[in-house]
């Protein structure tokens, strides 16, 4: 056997070519924005994107990796599928309330023109919001444990605009049980959400506050 190792040059910080990004203010930001404040040595090495710098691309093609295994076994079973990119609505106390949002060109101070893009939308047996996790966190406490905070903003954030209450996580655990070594689930260990209104509310508040106090807002 001969063993020769090479250089492949190949460039696996180049996304898919169906992921979508809009110029303009993503909900992503702002939430990125916040932990990096709340949490900075966690969170503050971490782009705008939301991603880790160059050592984590391979944790992202990971990613991708178990997002397209999952999904059309997803759609066959439940139904739905990915949204797209979508954009925050005036708010009903805005002048603008009756103005569609269709794109992020123009934001408002009211928080209208923000981009997000959710993992999944269900179909059955009603509409549901889909997230997909590929996390090297423990799986213990899941989701109760303070370094889960920041998934639980943004679940919160995309249902409160979706006008949903309901979330459907699908975590893959590198680390199952990490550190007493379980093995990782398969995809079947998911996880359904339910927050009240009040919740939704508080949370998209809070980046609100955020977003004005950093101008990310006009």
């Amino acid at each position: 056997m001969r063993i020769r190792e090479f250089e492949h040059q190949l460039d696996i910080t180049n996304l898919s070519p169906d992921y979508v990004r809009s110029p303009g203010l993503h909900i992503s930001d702002i939430y990125g924005s916040l932990y990096k404040k709340l949490d900075p040595k966690r969170y503050a090495k971490l782009d705008e994107d939301g991603l880790l710098e160059a050592m984590n691309w391979t944790k992202v093609a990971a990613g991708s990796a178990w997002e397209n295994h999952l999904e059309p076994q997803l759609q066959k079973q439940f139904g739905g599928g990915r949204p797209g990119e979508l954009f925050t609505q005036h708010a009903t106390t805005c002048s603008l309330y009756r103005t569609p949002v269709r794109s992020g060109i123009v934001l408002c101070h009211c928080g209208a023109g923000v981009a997000y893009s959710p993992d999944w939308l269900f179909d059955e047996p009603e509409l549901i919001l889909g997230e997909f996790k590929f996390s090297w966190y423990s799986m213990r406490n899941f989701p109760k444990e303070d370094k889960f905070d920041k998934w639980m903003c943004q679940v919160q954030a995309y249902l409160y605009h979706l006008k949903l209450t309901i979330v459907w996580v699908f975590p893959y655990w590198v680390n199952g049980l990490y550190p007493r070594g379980a093995p990782s689930p398969d995809f079947t260990r998911a996880y359904e959400l339910e927050f009240t209104q009040r919740e939704l509310a508080d949370n998209w508040s809070a980046l609100l506050r955020h977003a004005w106090k950093e101008k990310l807002l006009p």
